[in-house]
């Protein structure tokens, strides 16, 4: 998990957030200690989560939340060596949709709403390429 307070990502910089910017301190051999300038090191890794992650960030129980993987409400993005689901960052924003939509809209209704938008995205990508 990501802590924002603790200086790995700092807005100052203009880079772009694909690039993880560490700063950190060199300790010389007498004990004194220099910042070295941020240097990127490479692309940051989307951060996947596990379902129990998805848990406990989410409030939702885990039988819900691969309920709404059966029915298609939210889609794993990959799978760990050992088969277990992954579930990319975009799935809190969804949770919380699906959440209030379930206010007034059944699980099926939902599908169907979500659906449309996702075809609506496809086409929209489609035309711009």
């Amino acid at each position: 998990m990501h802590n924002a307070s603790c200086g790995v990502h700092e807005k100052k910089h203009k880079m772009p957030l694909t690039w993880w910017i560490f700063r950190y301190r060199l300790r010389a051999n007498d004990g004194n200690t220099r910042d070295e300038e941020p240097q990127a090191v490479g692309k940051i890794p989307r951060k996947l989560f596990k379902i129990g992650e998805v848990m406990a960030f989410s409030g939702l129980s885990r039988q819900t939340i691969h309920y709404y993987t059966v029915l298609g409400l939210i889609t794993a993005v990959d799978r760990t060596p050992s088969r277990h689901r992954l579930y990319g960052e975009e799935v809190f924003e969804l949770l919380e949709r699906i959440q209030e939509m379930k206010k007034t809209h059944t699980l099926e209704e939902i599908r169907g709403l979500l659906g449309q938008e996702h075809e609506k995205v496809r086409s929209q990508e489609s035309k711009g390429s």
